[in-house]
């Protein structure tokens, strides 16, 4: 009996401890819940992270948990126009998470010309989280315009390396313009601008010490408001002609092979393009978004997006090239400074300033063709916009935009950083601002 007794009170312990094991587990499940909630917003709120690795980054759609070594600060370069000494170019960065204090790092080699200051600034992270600024260098007329590289040789910059890329020739004041910076195989890539051809250069060093130069458009073609991407080992280029917009594909690494060809032109003298930005769909398509100016009749402008069936966008072998108007207003050169990003769901966010009515528009797409009536289009109001200047945008690996443009005026040369806490930014954090600087930011670049 006395054993029965027990193999009874075993059974009823165990049963007792079984349940207790439940209870434990159902509490122990919902403080994690509890936690990972908890620490989501807290990642949301220091989500201003971008490129972790670098610009052809597997892409991770809204609300994708990140760990903190993924977390980045975000940077901005710009030079300093109008200043007393004309400065060399400058990386704006980050002490925290927030960006509370951010502080400004000066990249001057103590080598540079007189009367040398850059213009159309493009600046990125590599994969060691290093940023990398390609710009181009402002003499006199009778002097060389040359495309220049700073390069960080760690993420905080505390020393870097100067090495010029591209040799202009004199008396050539669009030598170098337009530079955008990307990565293949972990190396840098930078199209840019010269003067009546677009061309790349490839680097084979992380700092461009050495490099080649590739030739991306025919004789003639110019190669202005350069922007570029990679998809699974390609290279894809965008940029305008005057009245033609145009897309260049590298089919191999080492770009031997260029596919090229015009997906947009006007036959009136009187429209031009510019600020070109290309993403390239889940399927290898690539997206082209730029602006449209008509200086004839009324003036007015057009926010256009192509979407291409194939990779290089021919259309002589059956693809087609489907173009949406997103937005259009009335004025001269109404839309400006445009810039384009793939959320996590493959579909554009867009973001552009309308000089007419001072704000700054984000419109994300929501489906694949990005339907006007289906797509989120949010309107920011700058801060003093009449003397906004320069906005630019990046999106962060989770797909939340950030914005930053400069504000001009003899009291306030300031620069200026709002981070958005969803895909369309229609919700922000604090608008954090520069104390004010010696000199009007210009050639802003995110990155």
């Amino acid at each position: 009996m006395k054993k029965k007794s027990r193999k009874k009170a075993g059974v009823k312990r165990k049963a007792i401890n079984k349940k207790e094991f439940v209870y434990v587990v159902l509490l122990v499940s919902f403080i994690s819940l509890i936690s990972l909630v908890i620490l989501d917003k807290v990642y949301d709120h220091y989500d201003i992270d971008y490129a972790p690795t670098f610009s052809s980054a597997t892409r991770v759609a809204p609300g994708t948990p990140i760990t903190p070594t993924e977390i980045l600060r975000p940077i901005i370069g710009f030079s300093l126009d109008g200043a007393a000494v004309v400065g060399p170019p400058n990386i704006w960065m980050c002490d925290n998470f927030l960006c509370n204090s951010p502080f400004i790092i000066s990249l001057d080699n103590g080598q540079r010309h007189v009367g040398d200051h850059p213009r159309s600034i493009s600046v990125e992270r590599d994969g060691n989280k290093n940023p990398i600024l390609a710009y181009t260098s402002k003499y006199t007329l009778s002097q060389p315009i040359n495309l220049e590289v700073v390069y960080c040789n760690d993420p905080a910059c505390t020393t870097f390396i100067n090495t010029t890329v591209a040799y202009g020739p004199p008396n050539n004041n669009h030598y170098g313009a337009y530079p955008e910076i990307n990565f293949l195989n972990g190396l840098p890539i930078i199209a840019y601008s010269a003067f009546n051809q677009a061309k790349l250069v490839m680097c084979s060093a992380p700092d461009c010490s050495s490099s080649t130069i590739k030739i991306l458009s025919p004789v003639g073609t110019w190669g202005r408001f350069m922007s570029s991407d990679v998809y699974q080992g390609k290279s894809y280029f965008s940029f305008v002609n005057g009245r033609e917009t145009h897309i260049a594909l590298c089919t191999d690494p080492t770009c031997n092979t260029i596919q090229h060809s015009m997906v947009y032109n006007v036959s009136d003298n009187q429209h031009a393009q510019s600020y070109t930005s290309i993403e390239i769909d889940p399927n290898g398509n690539p997206y082209v978004a730029f602006i449209q100016s008509n200086a004839t009749g009324t003036p007015s402008g057009y926010v256009n997006l192509l979407h291409c069936s194939n990779s290089n966008c021919d259309i002589s072998s059956g693809g087609t090239i489907t173009r949406i108007v997103l937005d259009e207003q009335f004025g001269s050169e109404p839309f400006k400074n445009l810039d384009m990003e793939l959320a996590g769901t493959g579909f554009p966010i867009i973001g552009y300033y309308n000089t007419v009515n001072f704000q700054y528009n984000v419109i994300q797409c929501n489906d694949a063709t990005c339907d006007v009536n289906l797509l989120t289009k949010t309107s920011l109001s700058l801060s003093s916009a009449v003397h906004a200047q320069s906005p630019a945008m990046a999106l962060g690996v989770r797909g939340m935009p950030a914005i930053t443009y400069s504000m001009l005026g003899s009291l306030n040369e300031e620069l200026h950083l709002i981070q958005c806490k969803d895909t369309s930014c229609s919700q922000r954090e604090p608008e954090i601002v520069t104390p004010t600087l010696n000199g009007e930011p210009a050639n802003l670049d995110l990155g």
